[in-house]
């Protein structure tokens, strides 16, 4: 059984760290947590960027200010923000950060610690399971994802990918030392699937915070 120290969600919704909550497995917030990040395409540039494109003031516009959303942000609430690069700017509905307001100032230093301890991970190897489920997650487009966080100077990670169709049976397409990848039906099927993996001693927010980041 392979063990690892961290578990953090890396999409595509806020479905997949809803799931790892109930199971007691979230000691700290992903990036990705409370986002629709949608498809590898756009974490690949978040990793590109270091998450300057999801989160530059330039990029991003409140749903609050803009007019046209009034009836929308009426009847669901205005907490939320587009992005001009990752997002169709005239569709209130596909925000990549779907739950947050960020010009609120305590929301950016949430985002900030966010995106610290996701670095620190890396810089630390950390031994982290990714876990990413969604639609269409294609074999070549995991390897993408893949390769590119090994640009990081980091292989201490494994992928779970749980790729949406729909079927009822759980069924394990591709496994090798970097990815996993199953057919699904739903998030929820991540309660069975993780027990084949040993996450009893996950690091935790002060642990990662005070760097005391001796992992065994």
């Amino acid at each position: 059984m392979r063990k690892f120290n961290c578990v953090y969600s890396i999409g595509f919704r806020c479905g997949t760290e809803m799931i790892l909550k109930e199971m007691g497995l979230v000691k700290f917030s992903s990036i990705f947590g409370s986002c629709c990040v949608g498809n590898i395409d756009k974490l690949i540039l978040c990793l590109d960027t270091r998450f300057d494109v999801l989160f530059n003031p330039a990029n991003l516009i409140y749903v609050k200010d803009v007019p046209e959303f009034k009836k929308l942000n009426d009847e669901h609430g205005s907490n939320r923000t587009l992005n001009k690069v990752l997002d169709d700017v005239n569709d209130w509905h596909c925000a990549t950060i779907a739950h947050h307001d960020m010009s609120i100032e305590t929301v950016k230093n949430h985002f900030e610690r966010s995106v610290t301890r996701f670095y620190k991970l890396i810089n630390h190897s950390i031994p982290t399971l990714f876990v990413y489920t969604g639609p269409s997650i294609f074999l070549w487009k995991c390897r993408e994802l893949i390769e590119r966080l090994k640009q990081e100077k980091t292989i201490n990670f494994h992928i779970l990918f749980c790729n949406f169709v729909e079927k009822s049976d759980t069924v394990k397409r591709y496994e090798d030392n970097y990815m996993t990848l199953y057919d699904v039906d739903h998030e929820n099927k991540l309660h069975e699937i993780l027990q084949e993996y040993d996450l009893s001693n996950l690091v935790t927010i002060d642990e990662i915070d005070a760097k005391r980041l001796f992992i065994i």
